[in-house]
């Protein structure tokens, strides 16, 4: 298998959990978004909400820089917006 095709597949997997998936919707319609911003969105704690950008972060998916006290994240490849976008237009039309 061809080391593009397993990060696709690990997107996938890391896409398939609830809550990163909210995390990655949420960045993908905001742009930027702090933790503790993600953290009241998911409803979650901050250390289940830390672990899940941790996970995101490895894949390349996310980013994050200091704003302040505040840590800021946003979608590393803006190219994830639009695949969300275009699978929630093909699945969730009726």
């Amino acid at each position: 298998m061809l080391e593009n095709e397993i990060r696709v597949i690990k997107l996938f997997k890391i896409l398939s959990n609830p809550t990163r998936y909210k995390i990655v919707k949420l960045l993908a319609y905001n742009n930027t978004l702090s933790s503790g911003e993600i953290k009241k969105y998911v409803n979650k704690n901050h250390s289940a909400v830390s672990q899940h950008l941790r996970l995101l972060k490895n894949l390349d998916v996310v980013q994050y820089f200091m704003k302040g006290n505040e840590i800021i994240y946003k979608l590393k490849k803006n190219k994830i917006s639009h695949f969300i976008a275009e699978l929630e237009k093909y699945y969730l039309r009726k």
